[in-house]
């Protein structure tokens, strides 16, 4: 496990695995919060600024269904 910035270290560690993708969640705020910040969090949010790589923002209220689940293996890097 790393230290510091959350979002160097998501950088960090796509760019020692050569990752395809990043795939990041963003909590919200709740129905009050405004469009930006319900869709990307302020790690999620600097992450997609400043990567080159394609990024996912996956919403905390995500559920995904057994149809939606994933088929092969899934690496968890932070």
């Amino acid at each position: 496990a790393g230290h510091g910035n959350p979002a160097r270290l998501i950088a960090d560690v796509a760019e020692e695995f050569d990752a395809l993708m990043i795939i990041v969640g963003s909590h919200g705020e709740g129905m009050g919060a405004t469009f930006d910040r319900l869709v990307a969090g302020s790690v999620s949010r600097t992450v997609l600024r400043r990567q080159r790589r394609p990024v996912l923002i996956v919403p905390a209220e995500f559920q995904p269904s057994a149809r939606s689940a994933p088929t092969g293996p899934v690496t968890s890097a932070v």
